[in-house]
């Protein structure tokens, strides 16, 4: 019998860290009305439970990447599935809701930690032909994981307790860490280089202040003083985090990385690919249960060719990058996406059921091959010493993309997704406000082709030069 290379075997071993990162993203919103009836909190609190780990995982994913470029990226992963493992075991004892949210703020600082190294080490443990394959296999897992998260917590919930959606992490951090440990390579660090603290700690505010502003716009009003004044602080902050990373030794983001054209123009196609992504994820489900009057279950079925879909082409991508590279399927991908939202904004009050299907394949299709093929672009054209930090800004990307995606969407929906019955009136807006949305998601991918087309000519035109790959000015 053939063994498996210890490439491999660092793959295997990682993935099951995705699965943990990806099941605690939509696990835990299956139990929130459970845990409402628990401990009688308000609708802000169940928001917050929600978004907390996605607040902490995406503000301490640039600062993660870098600790693990200069300290090892198997430190990292230990290090940042320790405190998911130690918060899981306290929200599953917690007493009371504020404590809850509190330990889902500290599992997205572990996520933030596990995700950018997990990904460098996958991409770093297997030869350059099968970077498409390793990469296509994270993103499969990971929708794999954010596919049956809701199955599971609905699982948990039913049959023993929405606490043992937490225990459930316990074991399964205690089994990365032991494969880590057995299967990733121990690392040098980088000798001569620190941690810039201090931009650190000012790209983290203006982060924070982005995500919350735009998570809570539609509750607060996008005009509101409070709205805008969160958004301004978050944007003078980023002022003077470019600022402040002129002037020190080892800036948290080095300008060669933010001159790097190729870099730059494929984190533009992905957030514009994760807009659209993220805003079908939430606009889908609404749509189905308000406006058709369909169950939960029933809605949910429905995502079945998406993340279906998703989760078999991802790995299929990844080895077509490998044989042809990337180009091909980044940018059939992103058309593929554009065809499908388009398709779907011709939705109409007679449309059946079976009018989603062909679209919702391709665009479950089309995700799969982007995923993978912007991923090997944006983190293979920084140098490898920096592919930690790489990962990490390409993911936070990623992330506000997506909940930009959700706060626009949200905003054409406006107050018809709290109300839980709709008249015929209603149902017509509810339709018309899913058609604009799906015709932003189709423009938006058609720019992301756009930008990922023109991300690899400069690439294939530096390498046939010899230049540095990115175009760097």
């Amino acid at each position: 019998m053939k063994r498996l290379s210890p490439g491999y075997l660092t793959l295997f071993s990682m993935c099951f860290a995705v699965f943990l990162i990806g099941v605690e993203f939509t696990a835990t919103n299956i139990a929130l009305v459970t845990m409402q009836r628990q401990f009688d909190c308000s609708m802000s609190t169940l928001q917050w439970i929600v978004n907390a780990y996605l607040l902490t995982f995406c503000a301490f994913m640039v600062p993660g990447g870098r600790l693990g470029d200069i300290y090892g990226h198997r430190k990292l992963v230990i290090i940042g599935s320790v405190i998911f493992g130690i918060s899981s075991a306290v929200g599953g004892f917690a007493p009371d809701s504020t404590l809850v949210v509190i330990s889902r703020l500290f599992q997205g600082t572990g996520a933030a930690l596990l995700w950018p190294n997990v990904m460098t080490v996958i991409f770093q443990a297997l030869p350059a032909e099968k970077k498409g394959f390793a990469i296509g296999s994270v993103m499969g897992t990971a929708g794999f994981a954010m596919a049956i998260g809701p199955v599971l917590g609905a699982f948990f919930a039913e049959e023993f307790s929405w606490r043992w959606i937490f225990f459930f992490n316990v074991p399964l951090v205690g089994l990365i860490i032991f494969l880590a440990r057995r299967f990733v390579p121990g690392e040098k660090t980088i000798a001569g280089e620190s941690i810039d603290y201090v931009g650190g700690g000012i790209l983290t505010v203006s982060l924070i202040g982005l995500v919350v502003a735009l998570d809570q716009a539609n509750t607060w009003g996008w005009g509101s003083l409070k709205t805008v004044l969160i958004l301004s602080i978050a944007c003078a902050f980023y002022v003077v985090f470019l600022f402040v990373e002129k002037k020190v030794k080892d800036p948290v983001l080095g300008p060669e990385m933010l001159r790097d054209r190729v870099f730059v123009l494929t984190l533009f196609a992905r957030g514009c690919n994760f807009f659209g992504w993220f805003a079908l994820l939430f606009i889908l489900g609404l749509y189905f249960q308000h406006a058709r009057g369909l169950s939960p279950m029933q809605a949910g079925l429905f995502f079945v060719p998406l993340t279906l879909s998703f989760g078999l082409v991802s790995p299929f991508g990844g080895k077509i990058i490998d044989k042809v590279g990337a180009k091909i399927p980044s940018v059939s991908g992103l058309a593929l996406l554009a065809l499908g939202f388009l398709w779907l904004s011709f939705l109409t009050v007679q449309s059946s059921n079976l009018f989603f299907l062909a679209p919702l394949l391709m665009i479950g299709t089309g995700q799969g091959f982007v995923s993978a093929g912007l991923a090997v672009l944006a983190i293979g054209t920084i140098e490898e010493k920096k592919s930690g930090l790489a990962s990490a800004v390409y993911f936070m990307v990623t992330l506000v993309g997506g909940i930009l995606g959700v706060a626009i969407c949200g905003y054409f929906l406006g107050k018809l997704a709290s109300l839980a019955v709709l008249d015929n009136a209603q149902k017509e807006d509810f339709l018309q406000s899913f058609v604009l949305s799906m015709h932003l998601c189709a423009a938006l991918s058609g720019v992301g082709f756009l930008a990922a087309w023109r991300a690899y000519g400069i690439w294939e035109r530096f390498k046939a030069e010899g230049a540095p790959a990115g175009g760097r000015a």
